[in-house]
């Protein structure tokens, strides 16, 4: 069916096939969502979707895969919406363009082209994956667009959780500090008294629980907890639900912390904007951040009776939660192991030398995913976000030899002797199937070649939806991680 003025659009979801999310833009009554599900949640390759979206109707839905693509045909009003979605896109990936979650694009011939859909099944899925991002690495909410309520639902999941840590840590431990005072706090040091009046230093020497309920930024935390607790815009609302029963969450915490009053969400901004934290806050710090978030005046919603755009994007790197999926997995089996990640420091003695040195100086800092290192062996391995379908690629078949050879275990800190180099390395894709070991032996460059390193390709199980419905599945999900994963000499 032809559309009277209408011209046609074509998207890619992430280009780069390593970004999942939804992004949404609306204006006047009229909203579009485009929802990106990992590659991995689909059985065959990329596809093009196809639709004809009239103006008629109030919202259109396409949902599609990593590096799927959307071709509409639509009114200039429906395209203008795709347009803005695209530009919300870049802005919300300016740090990494190449990983923009929807643009432009022009759809290739050969690929399949199928009628698009607006399955929104697993949407709560794809939530519930992006918020396991943020579990893993705590404090991390920099792949999560600051201009839309997803962000704040994220926030507020955040803050529910930093809470519940301090309050296990309450009720497990008494934790005490001191320090010198202008003005009397907590319980005197007596001991310490006599020889600071001796001095004439006109401070006092005081003693504190450093979780005593009742300090400035655990009333401006408890002020943003009970937002978290309360009634919300629909989408948000949603979202938090979507996230775990955060507002649930969230009502159990005030009630177990009831004996830290709160201030009013108005005079909670106005202190947190001039507020500095105190020695006996340190701990809270983390939830201080979190709680500036969810305090923020304006509950931002899809507009619907303005002729402004929202656009809106959440997203996560899908690349980076199968990295940290992987490293919870290796702690969980590694315990007695050091596993260092790039970027990391680690007292153990493991360095990779770089494969050129530059006569002008300066650092190579190319580090695999992970080395694992344990009394005197070590191992490798890269993890890559890709669908694997036959041998690996030749460029990751190189990099992870560079890594075989340049990866050294030192005698000591002081003494960079090397002692072991990696006998077992091993490349780390994720499957949707079962998972699956296919071990690759060097090739001899020589007669008398003495290289024995063995190369892992290892597939191993990527979260599906059905593992991401309670904490249950997801313990489950994870042990079956760490059964999969290769042995390490």
């Amino acid at each position: 069916m032809s559309i009277m003025g209408s011209r046609s659009v074509t998207l890619q979801a992430s280009a780069s096939g390593i970004r999942s999310g939804v992004c949404v833009s609306s204006r006047k009554g009229l909203s579009v969502v485009v929802v990106v599900l990992p590659k991995l949640w689909r059985h065959r390759p990329p596809v093009v979707h196809t639709a004809s979206w009239p103006e008629s109707k109030g919202l259109y839905v396409a949902t599609l895969h990593e590096g799927d693509y959307l071709t509409v045909a639509s009114h200039e009003r429906v395209a203008s919406l795709l347009q803005e979605m695209t530009v919300r896109s870049s802005l919300s990936a300016v740090a990494d363009i190449s990983s923009t979650l929807i643009s432009p694009s022009v759809a290739p011939e050969k690929l399949l082209r199928v009628p698009s859909t607006g399955d929104l099944s697993n949407l709560g899925a794809l939530l519930r994956l992006g918020a396991k991002s943020i579990r893993i690495r705590p404090g991390s909410l920099k792949d999560v667009s600051e201009s839309s309520p997803l962000f704040k639902a994220f926030a507020m999941q955040q803050l529910v959780h930093q809470i519940e840590q301090l309050a296990s840590n309450v009720t497990r431990s008494y934790s005490e500090a001191s320090e010198f005072s202008a003005v009397l706090r907590g319980r005197l040091d007596i001991a310490k008294l006599p020889r600071l009046q001796a001095s004439g230093i006109a401070v006092l020497p005081v003693v504190y629980d450093e979780l005593e309920a009742g300090t400035p930024t655990q009333r401006i935390v408890m002020s943003a907890l009970e937002l978290c607790a309360g009634a919300s815009d629909p989408l948000t609302e949603m979202l938090r639900l979507s996230l775990g029963n955060v507002a649930e969450k969230a009502a159990t915490l005030r009630r177990a912390l009831s004996d830290i009053p709160s201030y009013t969400r108005k005079e909670a901004v106005q202190r947190l904007n001039r507020h500095r934290l105190g020695r006996s806050e340190r701990l809270w710090k983390d939830a201080a951040h979190t709680a500036g978030i969810v305090l923020q005046e304006k509950d931002m919603y899809f507009a619907h009776s303005t002729e402004s755009t929202e656009s809106l994007e959440l997203s996560f790197l899908t690349n980076h939660l199968w990295e940290d999926i992987l490293e919870t997995a290796m702690t969980q089996k590694w315990n007695d192991a050091t596993i260092v990640r790039p970027g990391a420091v680690s007292a153990d003695s493991v360095t990779v030398v770089a494969p050129w040195k530059s006569l002008k100086g300066g650092r190579d800092d190319s580090l695999p995913d992970y080395v694992v290192s344990s009394e005197s062996s070590v191992w490798c391995g890269d993890a890559k976000y890709k669908v694997l379908r036959g041998p690996p690629d030749r460029s990751d078949q190189y990099q992870i030899y560079s890594y075989s050879h340049l990866v050294q275990l030192q005698a000591s800190l002081t003494d960079a002797t090397p002692v072991a180099v990696p006998s077992r390395v091993a490349l780390l894709f994720p499957t949707n199937g079962d998972p699956s070991l296919d071990t690759y032996e060097r090739q001899a460059a020589g007669k008398n070649s003495s290289d024995m390193t063995l190369l892992d390709i290892v597939k191993l199980p990527f979260p599906m939806p059905r593992d991401l419905e309670d904490s249950r599945c997801w313990m489950v999900y994870m042990n079956s991680v760490c059964s999969a994963l290769p042995a390490r000499s």
